[in-house]
């Protein structure tokens, strides 16, 4: 099996000429990676967001953190070429946020702003296909046409291509508001308010706290609901392989895809059609920042020699 990415080289024979810097934006927590032109991560940090600070505040420490993790590489950010930046919500080919509900955003120029202060290329895009993307490039030896992608965490996100176009979403919701395009890629949410901003190592650290069973609880639930998230995405668009992706699948693979697996095939029952396969992704809580990278870099080919076998 190849390693994962935080036991990738961060040095090699090849020169590099350029490095990258993906980030991505939560409400919680702002990460940044640095990659070098072959996507392979050198270093990579992270700040608290705070969203209580306001529009302004929160992009100031996106530029921190990009700077802290340029700095901890012992680079300038003179050799950094592109910067990708994932965010949730609604993004225009602008760089303009119209839409993010978790950060409190409406309209942000994100692009220009981050641009501005770093004199730097910078793109904007969707977390979740952004994630997907990071995925489809370094894990599938031949990225398939039809490629869906499920997030899980408390909020379930997730992505489809097909041709290499991002799908809206907003087709597998059932009602109006449902479908309002500020969730299109949100499929379903687990309301829980001490797990909200969870990420995949904080449920593995909770879950050996005496306090466990409502954690167990809780993220059986995350897993059951997104295999029935699975089949609507198999319904409706028949994608040839499901990654499915987030530290939580990184941090408790086998027990989290017994269950997706075991609820996939329940909810799928009666669909046309066999069912493609849940792949675990590799990347975890990386692939968002990966695939900033790699958008903002303007490739989107697989890295050859980090490639997995689909078929695993």
């Amino acid at each position: 099996m190849n390693p994962s990415p935080d036991q990738m080289p961060t040095t090699s024979g090849q020169s590099v000429d350029e490095f990258l810097v993906g980030v991505e934006v939560g409400p919680a927590i702002i990460r940044a990676g640095i990659f070098d032109s072959h996507y392979r991560l050198h270093g990579k940090t992270k700040i608290t967001t705070r969203v209580e600070r306001g529009t302004a505040a929160m992009i100031e420490r996106i530029v921190k953190c990009i700077r802290y993790a340029v700095d901890e590489c012992d680079l300038s950010m003179a050799q950094i070429s592109r910067i990708g930046i994932a965010v949730s919500g609604r993004i225009n080919r602008n760089g303009v946020v119209e839409s993010c509900p978790e950060l409190h955003w409406q309209n942000v120029p994100l692009r220009a702003s981050v641009a501005a202060q770093l004199d730097t290329e910078v793109e904007v895009g969707q977390v979740h296909e952004l994630g997907a993307l990071g995925i489809r490039s370094l894990e599938f030896d031949k990225p398939a046409g039809r490629f869906a992608a499920i997030f899980l965490a408390p909020q379930i996100g997730a992505a489809v291509s097909i041709d290499d176009e991002w799908q809206n979403l907003s087709a597998l919701h059932d009602s109006a508001a449902e479908q309002d395009a500020l969730s299109r890629n949100i499929l379903a949410t687990i309301p829980h308010s001490a797990f909200a901003h969870y990420r995949g190592r904080d449920f593995r650290k909770a879950l050996r706290k005496p306090e466990k069973a409502d954690v167990w609880n809780y993220v059986t639930q995350i897993a059951e609901t997104a295999g029935v998230c699975a089949a609507r995405v198999h319904g409706h668009y028949s994608p040839e392989v499901i990654a499915l992706g987030g530290g939580l699948i990184d941090e408790m693979k086998e027990e989290i895809l017994a269950i997706v697996q075991a609820s996939f095939e329940r909810a799928a029952q009666g669909t046309t059609g066999s069912l493609p396969p849940l792949l675990p992704s590799r990347l975890g809580d990386l692939a968002p920042i990966t695939g900033a990278a790699i958008w903002a870099h303007g490739k989107t080919e697989p890295a050859t020699e980090f490639m997995a076998d689909a078929a695993r």
